[in-house]
């Protein structure tokens, strides 16, 4: 459960990275950390995962899934994985507004945390074994979510100090140069670059 907690947190990795010499203060960016604007963006992206959780108690294997997910990553064809997390390709565009919404409410609400060159410009890990880790760990990933909903509060991942995690969460921004699907689950370049100090994730997953 507890690498879950972080690895849901890395997914929720949200906007540009910010260079090094601009660094924020401790306190500017436990503002950011801990802001109605994250916690929006955090449970969106949960919201998602809970598709995913919920596509898996309805009978979809983790097989079906990953060999759809496979497609839409190596021939652009959405069709199936939305089919089977969503229902449909409406449902899936409506739900993936919301998140780009959330998203960039919380790039405006927060623009002393940006600069023009994405921090993270390619994942560290394979988007197809990040699927498959989250897969894995679909009951955590739902636990989560039930506990960000009924508790309205969200867990701040422990990088180390306040500004990694306030860059851990602007620098999967980035990922949005993907499809919306594939970006949905790219991202972990960013926790391995600021996040591994005190993060069980980090040991897991980074060289």
């Amino acid at each position: 459960m507890k690498k879950t907690l972080f690895l849901i947190l890395a997914l929720a990795g949200a906007l540009l990275g910010r260079a090094q010499d601009n660094r924020l203060s401790e306190e500017e960016s436990q503002k950011i950390v801990q802001s109605d604007e994250y916690h929006t963006a955090l449970l969106k992206k949960l919201e998602i995962a809970e598709w995913v959780y919920n596509a898996m108690r309805g009978g979809a294997s983790a097989a079906e899934l990953q060999k759809a997910f496979n497609v839409a990553v190596d021939k652009g064809d959405t069709r199936p994985l939305y089919q089977l997390v969503f229902g449909n390709g409406e449902k899936a565009k409506e739900l993936l507004g919301e998140l780009g919404a959330a998203q960039q409410k919380l790039r405006e609400s927060y623009p002393q945390l940006f600069s023009e060159v994405p921090a993270c410009l390619e994942c560290e890990t394979d988007v197809k074994e990040q699927f498959a880790y989250l897969l894995k760990h679909a009951d955590g990933f739902h636990d989560l979510y039930a506990t960000t909903v009924s508790t309205g509060k969200t867990i701040a991942p422990t990088c180390g100090s306040w500004w990694n995690q306030a860059q851990l969460l602007a620098c999967g921004y980035s990922c949005n140069k993907f499809p919306p699907v594939i970006s949905l689950y790219c991202g972990w370049g960013c926790w391995c670059k600021y996040c591994r100090k005190n993060s069980v994730l980090a040991e897991h997953i980074c060289d």
